[in-house]
């Protein structure tokens, strides 16, 4: 941010958070990246965001990261793809908001065998200059 954020921002950002968190929270070798999409977008849903979580304001919930730093398999409530051990993923949960427009943020994950971990080392925060 460039300045002090506003309560809208400061709103915003903690939503985005939290549903960064569940899909962590979720992910594990075993389950379905639908399922971590839905953890996803279940939390903008509590907010009451729910409409925000389809196509028309989002493009996806994460992504594989291999070759490329964006490929299939999608994180997506569509997309049926069971997560394995030793995957690396990105899940963020971007989407826009009328609280304070798009944004994107997520940690690139590697699936352990009980969950996952973050290869980031950046502090989890809202910078401002």
């Amino acid at each position: 941010m460039i300045g002090e954020p506003s309560p809208k921002q400061r709103e915003s950002f903690a939503i985005f958070v939290e549903a960064r968190q569940a899909a962590e929270d979720f992910l594990k070798p075993g389950v379905n990246l639908s399922d971590v999409a839905r953890a996803q977008n279940d939390v903008f849903r509590r907010y009451g965001y729910g409409e925000y979580t389809g196509p028309k304001y989002t493009r996806v919930r994460g992504h594989n990261l291999g070759l490329h730093f964006d490929e299939n398999p999608y994180i997506l409530e569509d997309v049926n793809h069971i997560v394995k051990e030793g995957m690396v993923l990105i899940a963020h949960p971007n989407t826009y908001l009328p609280l304070a427009g798009y944004m994107v943020f997520g940690d690139t994950l590697l699936v352990t065998a009980n969950g996952c971990t973050s290869l980031n080392t950046a502090p989890r925060k809202l910078f401002q200059k």
